[in-house]
């Protein structure tokens, strides 16, 4: 009789658990979400209520311009001549080679050989867009923002 108790005790517990968690996962995340999306609409109500400036319309297409030449601090018309001179360099067509090739590039393996010299066949055929790139830059930022922008990692 304890051994039929024990086994339909146990049977019941293993069918009962995966409700148990289901349950408990979902109402965390409703508790968590509820006060997340509240927020979450709160910001974009803020942002919708403010005007956006006409280099920011949804209309424009992003910049381009590298993560950390936007964290260094640029003024506006800072920002507004590196999208000029990226634009300038970076012309849609070098653009849609450099991304085939990145696609190119992201199905090899990593490891192997031929995904390192392909690696560096693109930088060869990137270079002097690069260094156009970075000419321009040097007039555009200021000695602070140069040195830690052109920084070695």
């Amino acid at each position: 009789m304890k051994k039929t108790f024990r086994k339909l005790a146990v049977l019941a517990v293993f069918m009962a658990l995966p409700f148990f968690f289901v349950q408990c996962d979902n109402s965390k995340e409703k508790t968590g979400g509820k006060e997340g999306e509240g927020q979450q609409q709160q910001a974009v109500g803020q942002k919708e209520n403010q005007p956006q400036p006409k280099s920011q319309a949804k209309n424009q297409p992003k910049a381009m311009l590298p993560e950390r030449l936007l964290n260094l601090g640029l003024t506006d018309t800072q920002r507004a001549q590196c999208e000029a001179a990226h634009q300038e360099i970076f012309t849609p067509d070098v653009i849609a080679q450099r991304s085939e090739m990145f696609k190119k590039l992201r199905g090899m393996e990593k490891d192997s050989a031929e995904y390192t010299n392909f690696q560096n066949e693109i930088r060869e055929k990137f270079k002097p867009y690069n260094v156009q790139f970075n000419k321009k830059l040097r007039q555009i930022l200021t000695p602070e923002q140069q040195d830690k922008y052109f920084a070695f990692k």
